[in-house]
């Protein structure tokens, strides 16, 4: 369900640096999360069907924790999808920036043909 190496870096960072986890921890730990992601995406997919949509959404991912008595987390995961939506606001922006339209692209490539022939006559002294 979720990425092993992501789930020990939580860890790491959770805990002071003196400190090791067993095998039998981690997997117990990873046995938990895929239940709790097993049991929100269920709670979610009833919110959303109860509205009769076809999109389990983060709204209605939030109001099934809330639904399922983890109202204390929902702040920190609002938090977290406002970051996530303007970090791909501003990846979605910059990737319109690099786009080059078709004129372009003939233009820069006119320019290259004319630098090769002039490197050309540079080279062969005409």
């Amino acid at each position: 369900y979720v990425y092993m190496g992501v789930v020990l870096s939580l860890i790491s960072e959770s805990i002071p640096s003196d400190l090791r986890t067993s095998q039998e921890f981690r997997n117990v730990l990873f046995d938990c999360i895929g239940e709790f992601i097993e049991l929100a995406s269920s709670e979610a997919m009833e919110v959303t069907e109860k509205r009769g949509k076809k999109l389990i959404s983060a709204q209605f991912l939030l109001q099934a924790l809330e639904d399922l008595g983890f109202k204390h987390l929902i702040p920190e995961l609002q938090k977290a999808a406002a970051d996530q939506k303007e970090a791909a606001s501003i990846k979605r922006s910059k990737k319109k920036k690099n786009k080059i339209t078709e004129e372009e692209m003939r233009e820069m490539l006119e320019e290259q043909q004319r630098l090769f022939q002039a490197a050309r006559e540079q080279y062969t002294g005409q």
